[in-house]
């Protein structure tokens, strides 16, 4: 950990008039990360889901998983449900919505989400304030969360018992 605050110290410049250009390559960097994150969340979850509708069913079910995950995708909405329905799960990110976000707004904060992402790490520059990575952050814990009681909900449907808890 000291050795990241170390290198962080050696990239901010003091903070001066407006916002300095390290500090905005570190919400850049930010958002790619929390982007990174959330494909591995995804992922994580569709083993684990797997696992648990596939149980006495298959032999390998980590190579099952595999076969149904598209090799190098962002997680779009359709990606996602792609996914979880190869192994069972069926519209997913249909069901994915919170108080004053419908399942819709969701799928397209995603989508505006991911763009923000692959234009950063494709080489574009746009300027990120912490404030557009905070509310990023906000955003996908409350979409890992509702994505971790759907799917739960629909493996315990057709196994008859709750995958975690």
């Amino acid at each position: 950990m000291a050795s990241i605050a170390v290198a962080v110290s050696a990239m901010v410049t003091p903070p001066g008039k407006g916002r300095p250009a390290e500090v905005a390559a570190l919400n850049r960097s930010a958002f790619v990360l929390l982007s990174s994150h959330m494909q591995g969340f995804v992922r994580d979850l569709h083993l684990e889901a797997a696992k648990s509708m596939l149980k006495g069913r298959a032999t390998n079910v980590e190579a099952i998983a595999k076969l149904v995950t598209p090799r190098n995708a962002n997680p779009h909405s359709d990606i996602i449900d792609q996914m979880f329905a190869g192994i069972g799960v069926y519209n997913l990110m249909a069901a994915i919505k919170w108080e004053k976000c419908s399942s819709q707004v969701v799928k397209s904060r995603l989508t505006q989400y991911i763009q923000e992402r692959n234009s950063i790490a494709h080489g574009k520059a746009p300027s990120i304030a912490k404030s557009r990575v905070v509310q990023f952050k906000a955003y996908l814990q409350l979409l890992a969360e509702h994505m971790d009681e759907e799917v739960a909900k629909q493996v315990k449907k057709v196994t008859g018992t709750a995958p975690w808890t």
